[in-house]
């Protein structure tokens, strides 16, 4: 449980960074890359995984996948 805050931080800044990097992409737009993949923001992608983190910190219960 003591690395969840920094989980949720790390992601948070992420975030920041990703729609950062996608509002100067918008200002500046350049050639187009495409990228394989979906266009899915990162911010919604990392969404839940934000919600059950700060859920599980407040009942103070460890996150467990893959058991």
């Amino acid at each position: 449980m003591a690395h969840i805050p920094a989980a949720i931080v790390a992601l948070e800044v992420a975030i920041k960074v990703h729609e950062a990097a996608e509002a100067k992409r918008r200002e500046n737009p350049g050639p187009v890359v495409e990228v394989e993949g979906d266009s899915v923001m990162l911010r919604h992608r990392a969404g839940p995984l934000i919600d059950l983190l700060n859920i599980s910190a407040q009942a103070g219960k460890d996150v467990v996948w893959g058991v």
